[in-house]
């Protein structure tokens, strides 16, 4: 563990608790240091081709400076207006400038940072958080909490309220990676230092840390929210390893095109049981886009036009008469609800459960809490699943 980071933020989230370290406070730091930065640099290249930043660019633009994106999926071209760029056109067109780099991309995080650190060390990288407080732009009113001012800042305002849940918390978890994680995050909240992101990853498989638990005989997995199946490879691995012949996987995908992917790989395995099915606190049906890639019941509606229809189960209900050993859990931030729909199973069979808990602000306490109170004596820890304690970091309740 990361001393320094531990001493840090059982020293910020303790001003916290006695009223010393505000939020207004905080927002004076974050801004007073980025928007110096920026205001140094001659050329702003955003990381990630998002809507949600493009007011942003635009303010940038209007302050005289000149904005482009770098993206490593998207063609050269424009967007909004505004010039993509390759790292290479970096060096060719702006080889003698003062650049900025701003990562607008949750997921690509650790790429961006790992490939600009390496190639321009000498410039800063920061974050769109960062930017989203320097401007308070609420990005068109983006309904995702992560993508817009109001947003980040309840988020402060939450673990500013709470912090004497997370020191608590800090008491609770059972190692020293999972204590670092939990630094890592209060900290890269309250200031939006990339570098907080450097070295966290686990080096197990995702979802199955072998030193937190392993694999056993007539094993059950409920894989809710399993997407194209991109894990179930892993799992295998994993089952393998511990000699594990005789098991169950049941699938849990809301999304047809995703559903048929995973079946293409395993439809034929007795042992597989593939369900287009989204899981949530209640049992009903409703409407999901068509083309929809994500496996979230935030998206699930009532509205027929231009959907295809969905049914949406509960863990309690599903599970009422069957074995359950390991719950894995990714379904966009509607984990929460998922797990208030198994309670019942929960209690009674008390499986082992790796959730996700980066989609929602709340999911770190809300979540905790949920296990807490069901009082079964589990053991917590946190991982990450890549070099991100802004996405990809889970909870083993074990």
């Amino acid at each position: 563990m990361n001393s320094k980071n531990y001493e840090s933020c059982v020293d910020i989230l303790s001003k916290m608790k006695n009223g010393t370290i505000t939020y207004d406070i905080i927002e004076q730091d974050v801004i007073s240091r980025y928007k110096k930065k920026v205001d140094k640099s001659d050329i702003v290249v955003i990381c990630g081709t998002l809507p949600f930043i493009v007011n942003i660019a635009k303010r940038i633009k209007k302050e005289g400076k000149q904005v482009v994106f770098l993206d490593r999926i998207t063609e050269e071209g424009l967007f909004y207006g505004f010039p993509i760029i390759s790292l290479d056109d970096i060096e060719y067109h702006y080889g003698n400038k003062k650049i900025i780099f701003v990562i607008a991309s949750r997921a690509e995080v650790s790429y961006y940072k790992k490939i600009l650190g390496a190639v321009y060390p000498q410039f800063d990288i920061i974050s769109f958080e960062s930017m989203l407080m320097i401007y308070k732009e609420d990005a068109d009113n983006s309904k995702r909490e992560f993508y817009c001012y109001q947003g980040i800042r309840k988020s402060i305002v939450d673990i500013i309220s709470s912090a004497d849940k997370y020191l608590n918390l800090l008491k609770i978890l059972e190692d020293e990676e999972s204590r670092d994680i939990l630094c890592r995050i209060i900290l890269f909240r309250t200031s939006f230092e990339v570098s907080l992101n450097d070295n966290c990853k686990s080096v197990y498989l995702d979802y199955m840390d072998r030193t937190i638990y392993r694999f056993i005989d007539d094993e059950a997995i409920a894989d809710i929210g399993g997407y194209n199946g991109d894990n179930i490879y892993d799992f295998l691995q994993g089952l393998r390893k511990d000699s594990v012949k005789n098991f169950s996987y049941y699938f849990f995908e809301p999304v047809s095109n995703n559903l048929d992917e995973a079946k293409k790989l395993f439809g034929d395995d007795k042992r597989f049981v593939f369900e287009r099915l989204a899981v949530s606190d209640t049992k009903r049906s409703g409407y999901i886009k068509s083309g929809e890639l994500q496996s979230t019941v935030e998206k699930i509606t009532n509205d027929k036009h231009g959907t295809d229809e969905i049914s949406i189960t509960t863990i309690d209900d599903y599970f009422y008469n069957k074995n359950l050993t390991l719950i894995k859990m990714d379904i966009e931030g509607e984990e929460l609800s998922a797990l208030r729909g198994g309670e019942k199973v929960i209690k009674r069979l008390k499986p082992r459960c790796v959730i996700c808990l980066y989609h929602k602000y709340n999911d770190i306490l809300d979540i905790f809490d949920y296990f807490t109170e069901l009082n079964l004596d589990y053991k917590y820890y946190l991982r990450c699943h890549r070099n991100s304690i802004i996405t990809e970091f889970v909870l083993y309740a074990v």
